[in-house]
């Protein structure tokens, strides 16, 4: 039985390649429960790499990724996809392959439900409304029954985001889970982010906008493109010094009615 302490997330001595580029190196993370995590960097640092490792989806080099406290190999994959909710991009640009789906967007959402399915005859009426509940927080409920290819790029990723939530995991590893996304559903998927949050479950999400990292996470990694990485709180880290290293580009800090924003300097 897992210890109600132990961390969620957390690596040990973590080094991260791909062929010959090292991602990442020697890193230690520890994810509690209640944390939102940003992970900021430039395109090619390998980010995304870095989640899918968090995730057991990419062998690390060396060193381990556990979950409450035990090697992610020791779990099932059953055990794993119902407390770890893993958002990804494809290789098409489209969330989560959705391309090749030909399906309803609900009957897409409740492929979030098949890591808690009782039986093996379908989803339940339990999984159903959890599956319209997804829909809901992100304002898709009307779409329901429409194909999922005739939705837009905005429209897909909410679906995507949806049929995350209704994994009802415990963490969520999301990758650019914004993209694509206008700024008034950029706002709404924040909040539904601060909910789970709320909750007690924890969260760890590749940005591009530093503003939301400002207002929605309260630790932080850098993730350089040597393979370097720096974590901590969002205070400590957040720095005009620390983003322009990060960046590689000369920076401009502005204060909006008391929040700080990061432009390129040109």
């Amino acid at each position: 039985m897992h210890s109600s302490f132990a961390p969620m997330l957390q690596t040990q001595s973590l080094t991260v390649a791909i062929g010959d580029k090292v991602i990442c190196r020697d890193l230690n993370l520890t994810i509690q429960p209640g944390e939102c995590w940003g992970v900021l960097g430039q395109n090619g640092a390998g980010k995304t790499t870095l989640l899918r490792t968090l995730a057991g989806l990419h062998a690390p080099q060396s060193g381990t990724v556990s979950w409450q406290g035990e090697p992610l190999p020791t779990h099932t994959r059953r055990d794993l996809a119902q407390n770890l909710g893993v958002l990804l991009q494809s290789e098409s640009g489209a969330p989560q392959g959705d391309n090749e789906f030909w399906g309803s967007v609900l009957e897409y959402v409740l492929l979030g439900r098949f890591p808690h399915r009782a039986t093996l005859f379908g989803y339940n009426a339990n999984d159903e409304a959890i599956a319209q509940q997804a829909l809901a927080a992100v304002e898709l409920v009307d779409w329901a029954q429409r194909p999922l290819n005739t939705l837009s790029g905005g429209e897909r990723q909410r679906a995507a985001i949806a049929q995350t939530l209704a994994q009802q995991a415990q963490c969520y590893l999301l990758d650019e889970p914004l993209q694509h996304l206008d700024l008034r559903h950029q706002a709404q998927a924040m909040r539904v982010f601060s909910q789970l949050q709320q909750q007690g479950r924890s969260l760890l999400m590749v940005l591009h906008d530093t503003l939301w990292v400002q207002r929605s996470c309260n630790r932080l990694l850098l993730h350089f493109a040597d393979g370097q990485v720096r974590h901590g709180l969002v205070q400590d880290l957040f720095t005009l010094e620390n983003l322009e290293a990060l960046y590689q580009c000369r920076l401009r800090e502005l204060t909006v009615e008391g929040e700080r924003c990061f432009v390129p300097s040109i």
